[in-house]
């Protein structure tokens, strides 16, 4: 679970707002501003002196936040 604790309103100089300060887009923020669900998966095996293993994890949004937008799911 994660939960809304980064901002989404960092702003910056971009260098099409040079010299002024914009928002950043939201790929560029610290946080989605919401709840989001964060599940997973992870296996591992061993024989002799080989491992192995692999995870899988994902990112499902579950609301909006205080913007009203929603980035997508993960």
């Amino acid at each position: 679970m994660s939960f809304p604790t980064g901002s989404i309103a960092e702003v910056d100089r971009t260098p099409f707002s040079n010299p002024a300060k914009a928002r950043l887009p939201y790929p560029m923020q610290i946080g989605s501003g919401a709840f989001d669900l964060l599940p997973g998966l992870t296996d591992s095996g061993h024989r002799g002196a080989y491992s192995w293993g692999g995870q899988a994890r994902g990112e499902i949004r579950l609301d909006e936040n205080h913007a009203r937008y929603r980035q997508g799911n993960e």
